[in-house]
C-alpha cells in the first residue's frame, strides 16, 4: 500500500467519525457540509436527499424528532471497510449501532462513496443509510431515520 492510499484510508474514516459525531450534537449544518455539492444521502426504503442544503433540512427535522424529550443518541460503528479506487474516490461499508438513554436502539448498516473535494478534502459523494432493526422501545424518526 503506497502512502497516498494510507492517508486517503486515514482522512476517510475520520470522515465517517466526524458524520456520527456531528450527528448524535444536532449540528446538520456542520454535517451537510461533509457532502459533496451534488453528494446524496439516501435512507433505505425513504428518501433522497441530494446536496447540502437538502441533506440539512432533512437532518435539522431529524434532530428535532430526536432531541425531544431529553433522549440522546450515541452512534457506533464497526467492522468499516475502506476501499481506495483512485487518489480522489473511494468506496466503504460499516456497521452501526445507535444507543440512546434506554439503551440500544437501533442498528444498520451504512453503504459509501467517497470523493475528493475541491481542497483535498475526502467528503461524501453518496451515502445510503440501511436500518435493520429497533429496540422495542424505539419508534423509528417521524420525518425517515437519518443514522
Amino acid at each position: 500500500m503506497r502512502g497516498w492510499e494510507i492517508a486517503a484510508r486515514e482522512n476517510i474514516r475520520v470522515l465517517v467519525a466526524r458524520y456520527n459525531g456531528l450527528g448524535d450534537r444536532g449540528q446538520a449544518a456542520d454535517l451537510s457540509r461533509l457532502f459533496a455539492p451534488d453528494g446524496v444521502l439516501e435512507i433505505h426504503g425513504g428518501q433522497s436527499h441530494a446536496g447540502p442544503q437538502a441533506i440539512e433540512a432533512f437532518l435539522s427535522a431529524v434532530a428535532s424528532d430526536n432531541t425531544s424529550g431529553g433522549t440522546y443518541w450515541r452512534h457506533f460503528v464497526a467492522t468499516h471497510n475502506v476501499e481506495v479506487t483512485s487518489r480522489s474516490e473511494g468506496s466503504g461499508t460499516a456497521y452501526f449501532q445507535v444507543i440512546d438513554n434506554q439503551g440500544l436502539n437501533h442498528w444498520g448498516r451504512y453503504r459509501d462513496r467517497y470523493r475528493k473535494g475541491p481542497t483535498g478534502e475526502w467528503l461524501f459523494a453518496h451515502r445510503l443509510v440501511r436500518t435493520d432493526g429497533y429496540a422495542a422501545h424505539a419508534q423509528p424518526a417521524t420525518t425517515t431515520e437519518s443514522s
